[in-house]
Parts: structure tokens; sequence; C-alpha cells
């Protein structure tokens, strides 16, 4: 098992400002609903618990189960089976449905 963490569409580029976490990333990855989520650049525990069950459920999908689910301090923690590694379902899912919500809601105060 690995700690750890799903992928979309185009080739959108984020051209925000220099506070801006995404600047230069390459949006077209999320999944509509992600890219809804991050729109604002801010991100509320519903969208965070929101995308960790899309990527929970596009995992499961591809056949593989996340163990050791916890939410500690407002951040979820987990482990994954080393096949979903091998595969790349962990990062399909984790990019498509998770990456930037994941990255904004642990770079902001709450």
């Amino acid at each position: 098992m690995l700690a750890g963490g799903c992928s979309s569409s185009g080739s959108e580029k984020s051209t925000g400002d220099s506070d801006d976490p995404l600047t230069g990333a390459d949006l077209s990855i999320a999944s509509e609903e992600q890219a809804g989520e991050i729109g604002d650049r801010k991100v509320t525990a519903d969208e965070y618990r929101a995308a960790f069950g899309r990527f929970r459920a596009c995992l499961s999908t591809a056949g593989f189960e996340l163990t050791d689910v916890a939410l500690e301090d407002g951040v979820y923690d987990f482990a994954l089976p080393d096949a979903a590694v091998q595969e790349g379902a962990d990062q399909e899912c984790y990019r498509r449905e998770y990456y930037f919500t994941d990255l904004l809601w642990q770079m902001s105060p709450r």
C-alpha cells in the first residue's frame, strides 16, 4: 500500500497573478466538477469533501479501494493499493477529481 492520490479534457492553463498557486498549471486535466470548485481559487470544506469523494469513486470504478481513510486536521489521509499506482489509476483519478482542489485546500488558512 502507498499513501496517496484522478484527470480530464483540453489544454487550459491558469494565467492568474503571482499569488495564484495555480499559475501555469494545466487545468484542462480537471473534471468539470473540479474546475467549478477551483474557479474562484477558494475551496470550501464541502467542495474539498466532494472532490475527495469523486476521487475515491473514480478509483473504485477502476477496481481499487482506498484504505485507512482518515480526516486529520481537516486533510484526508489514506492508503491505496500498489496496483493502483502501477496501473496509473491513482494519478488519473487524483488529477481529474482532486488534485487542484486538494492543493488549494491545503494551502489555504482554515
